[in-house]
């Protein structure tokens, strides 16, 4: 995430999509994993603003100062995750089919890192947000990586020209309501249907 986005339409977009599930008990309460790329540090008045749109609260912010590529195994570790998480990478997660355990630019999480974020007992959700790639198949390439670098994980994306996002957890029956309640939403939009393109990918 960097300063010059915040507020912007994409960010109402994050607060929709993340507030809509939530309002409908498909999350819980979500943490959010800023993933702050500017060099210097976000004001608090900044991080507050940040929150405030993404509808969290300031202390579920996590690892809220710069996030820069050699300081990035630092940061995941520091990361202390208790709920339902939202990680806000420039672009998103690492298109490298070789499955790096670190991603090699700081606009981009790895899988692996994003199973850091993962747990078990309760099980969690991941969201990632995703900018759109060039690729038609893209939302179905990147959840690949996934399922590759995690065995046993669940996942599905929402698809769109523009933005995405990907979700993951260990329990098969949440990312399966949160699923549902989405494509309740979206409609004949959720599966395509002629003209209309598909939103979720399996």
């Amino acid at each position: 995430m960097k300063r010059n986005h915040l507020g912007d339409s994409v960010d109402l977009w994050k607060r929709g999509l993340i507030g809509y599930l939530r309002d409908r008990d498909a999350l819980e309460r979500v943490e959010v994993v800023p993933m702050l790329t500017d060099d210097e540090a976000w004001t608090p008045d900044e991080l507050a603003a940040y929150a405030k749109i993404l509808g969290a609260s300031f202390p579920d912010l996590l690892g809220t100062g710069p996030f820069t590529q050699p300081g990035r195994k630092a940061y995941f570790e520091s990361v202390a995750v208790s709920t339902d998480v939202f990680v806000d990478p420039d672009t998103g997660l690492d298109p490298d089919k070789e499955l790096p355990k670190a991603a090699k630019n700081p606009a981009h999480v790895s899988a692996e890192e994003c199973g850091q974020l993962l747990l078990r007992k309760p099980p969690n959700i991941v969201m990632v947000y995703q900018h759109a790639q060039r690729t038609a198949d893209w939302a179905k390439s990147q959840l690949g990586i996934l399922r590759k670098a995690l065995p046993g994980v669940q996942v599905f994306a929402y698809q769109s020209s523009v933005v995405g996002m990907l979700f993951l957890s260990w329990d098969a029956d949440r990312l399966r309501k949160v699923r549902f309640v989405l494509a309740d939403l979206l409609g004949p939009s959720a599966s395509g249907l002629g003209d209309i393109p598909k939103r979720i990918v399996p």
